[in-house]
């Protein structure tokens, strides 16, 4: 019997043993399954990632591109501008220092002896050095205009001056601001030109 009984026990401790063994086998086969699910998502996730990361770099690299070319044209802007600043400033500087009384006279003597022709004709002028200036012209038109001239200050024209035919609303604008506009509709289209 005690062979029985050892035989017994053999086999209970084979049974238990090879059930052990497969329950292990499961367990590691279960834990293989598992680690390459999980080494799979990882995966799947670190290239959704590496795919995200390169979108982002891209959509950076365009966005700095982007800013830095916005930059350079308002750069180029800002330039254009100060250097049409600083030729309006000369221009006017150069226009203004040419409107002094002697000019005056000959340029309103000029025009008006030109515009006349047997009509009265209307002056108003920059209150430049006024009762001489006034005199001179006065004096330079007495005998070549027919028709008759007034003349007019006008104290909130700083420089130059309008001429037109009496009673009419047609003048002529010899101002320091309306010569300098003319001249910049022509020095700056050749401005802009340079700058390009």
């Amino acid at each position: 019997m005690e062979v029985r009984l050892e035989n017994l026990i053999e086999k209970i401790k084979s049974e238990g043993v090879d059930a052990a063994n497969k329950e292990a086998a499961q367990i590691v086969a279960d834990a293989k399954k598992e680690a390459a699910a999980i080494i799979a998502k990882a995966q799947q996730e670190a290239g959704a990632i590496r795919v995200q990361a390169q979108q982002e770099a891209r959509q950076m690299q365009a966005n700095a591109e982007n800013s830095i070319g916005q930059a350079a044209r308002d750069t180029v802007l800002k330039l254009k501008g100060e250097i049409a600043g600083l030729f309006d400033r000369a221009l006017n500087a150069g226009v203004t220092a040419a409107f002094d009384a002697a000019f005056m006279k000959d340029l309103i003597t000029k025009v008006v002896t030109a515009m006349a022709q047997g009509k009265s004709v209307e002056v108003v002028m920059a209150d430049i050095d006024s009762d001489k200036l006034l005199a001179q012209v006065q004096a330079a038109l007495k005998d070549t205009v027919k028709g008759g001239v007034t003349l007019k200050l006008d104290k909130r024209m700083p420089y130059g001056f309008q001429v037109g035919l009496k009673d009419q609303n047609v003048y002529y604008d010899f101002s320091d601001e309306s010569i300098m506009e003319s001249m910049k509709l022509f020095l700056n289209q050749r401005l802009k030109e340079l700058l390009k």
